[in-house]
């Protein structure tokens, strides 16, 4: 596939550069007086940078290919080289491996939990429970300042996450890598039995918690809640409407 667009990256040493290929594991950056090469997409941890949004979904989705199948080869395969336009470049897979796009897939990865509703009612049950007043303390994300920061903000624009910082904690170790998402709650009380299973301990105010990220990245996505606090109940009942389902919603939000 040919793309009239050169990616421009940034070194902390070497300053901005053009991206001329990324094949087996390493990225190879023309800086203009010299050309250099890196590990991919290790370097995008550390000293390199780029504000080009699609260069830094490629970075997140070959570092969470890599996280879910940390035993095989790189397959993203990409040729920058320079041609009679140094902007130019080819794109080719040396396995066949369908991206398919997803900001959220990026986010929260393969493995990603979820809770195994069994049908559309079930679900629209859980959602009014959820929904119903002093149900839930947040929903809460954090997500890594590595460009998936950004993606979040596009996914989600305007709502509330907390970034995290790239480097070491104070003990010395790495801080964590991956996107937190969870749901916290105020209180369970009469809570359907299928959502009971999957809710975990809380601490202080907050009585349990959800952290299957899929789910609570699926109910902001699909059911109309939002991360933070604060949340718009005629919203979310309106989906329910949408879906013929307001029915189960208030079972759920009566309980």
């Amino acid at each position: 596939m040919e793309n009239k667009k050169s990616f421009v990256v940034t070194h902390q040493v070497f300053g901005s550069g053009f991206v001329m290929n990324i094949e087996h594991g390493i990225i190879e950056i023309n800086f203009g007086d010299n050309i250099k090469k890196f590990q991919f997409p290790k370097s995008f941890d550390s000293f390199l940078k780029t504000d080009d949004e699609e260069l830094l979904q490629i970075v997140c989705e070959e570092r969470q290919r890599l996280t879910v199948e940390p035993k095989t080869k790189p397959l993203i395969q990409r040729n920058m080289s320079n041609t009679s336009n140094t902007n130019a470049y080819s794109f080719s897979r040396t396995e066949e491996r369908h991206y398919n796009g997803s900001i959220s897939n990026t986010l929260v990865g393969a493995r990603a939990q979820t809770i195994p509703v069994n049908s559309e009612a079930e679900m629209f049950e859980i959602i009014g429970y959820i929904a119903s007043p002093g149900r839930l303390s947040s929903i809460e994300a954090e997500v890594p300042k590595d460009g998936r920061d950004k993606i979040f903000e596009k996914l989600f624009p305007g709502q509330t996450y907390r970034p995290i910082e790239m480097g070491n904690t104070p003990s010395g170790l790495p801080n964590k890598l991956s996107p937190q998402f969870r749901i916290n709650f105020s209180n369970i009380w009469h809570c359907p039995d299928l959502l009971r299973k999957n809710i975990g301990k809380g601490n202080g105010s907050c009585v349990g918690r959800i952290n299957k990220s899929a789910f609570v990245i699926d109910i902001v996505q699909n059911y109309g809640f939002r991360f933070g606090d604060r949340q718009d109940v005629a919203a979310i009942k309106a989906i329910a409407e949408k879906h013929g389902h307001v029915d189960d919603f208030e079972r759920g939000y009566k309980r």
